[in-house]
């Protein structure tokens, strides 16, 4: 298990580095009435005012009519280039980020595994994954040395100069930045409050495509990463937060005491 939980940690560490108006109608004149107006002049015109009084009175109603709106706006659909865009904008300006965890690994090699824990991330290259429960394991590096400690084992690898192995994919956090950089990015068919982006590498080296979950809001939710071997590993963030304070020194691992140091090689 060994040699699964390194690999595990080598693709997390690379890869986890959106009318005018009417004026009123004039008085009307009062004429003198004349005296030898007859009845039927009077007739007519009683006739002629209650025409006149009817079809004034129409007119309201057919331009009320006219007025009403007749169409809505149109609402704008997400595209892959406005999702892009707006992530990006968003992690420019992150330096830290810190999170619980569930990982579920699915190996035809391996099989299945389920662990939780909490990461803490740092730019520029500053990670501690710590899993908690069942096995008791720790991945810490300052961006320079890499320490890997499993409790049950009362060892920890160390990899120095680890900062020249960085491949196309950088870690989530300074990749979020640059997205469009290092994948081919593609908008997948979401949910009503989630953004899904399916992501495939430039340069295939220690994972063969990721599927990325944002929340509405672009904070992170999900990220599931196939290897080249097709193992699966999907990790499901909650109490996400940005920017919180975190010290350098929270990138340090201190060996426990009684533990064996062993200095590996390259990745």
């Amino acid at each position: 298990m060994r040699a699964a939980f390194l690999g595990i940690v080598f693709c997390l560490w690379v890869v986890t580095r959106v009318g005018a108006a009417e004026g009123p109608t004039p008085a009307a004149t009062v004429e003198e009435s004349t005296p030898a107006a007859t009845v039927e002049e009077s007739t007519t015109a009683a006739a002629t005012e209650e025409t006149t009084t009817a079809a004034a009175t129409e007119e309201p109603t057919t331009a009320a009519a006219t007025e009403e709106p007749t169409t809505a706006a149109a609402t704008e659909e997400p595209t892959t280039a406005s999702v892009v865009e707006a992530l990006e904008a968003k992690y420019a300006a992150v330096e830290a980020l810190k999170a619980d965890f569930v990982q579920t690994t699915r190996s035809a090699v391996y099989g299945d595994d389920e662990q939780r824990g909490t990461l803490l991330v740092k730019r520029p290259a500053m990670m501690r994954w710590e899993f908690h429960g069942g096995e008791e394991r720790h991945f810490v590096t300052d961006g320079k040395t890499m320490w890997v400690y499993t409790k049950s084992d009362q060892e920890v690898i160390r990899y120095d100069n680890v900062g020249g192995e960085r491949s196309a994919l950088d870690s989530l956090l300074s990749s979020l930045d640059q997205i469009d950089e290092l994948f081919d990015v593609r908008l997948a068919e979401g949910t009503q409050d989630a953004i899904t982006l399916d992501l495939t590498p430039h340069e295939q080296e220690q994972v063969k495509r990721a599927r990325l979950v944002l929340t509405d809001a672009l904070v992170i939710q999900h990220l599931t990463i196939v290897d080249p071997f097709d193992s699966v590993t999907d990790l499901a963030f909650s109490n996400v937060q940005l920017d919180p304070e975190i010290p350098d020194s929270a990138f340090v691992f201190e060996v426990p005491e009684g533990v064996e140091i062993i200095v590996g090689g390259g990745f």
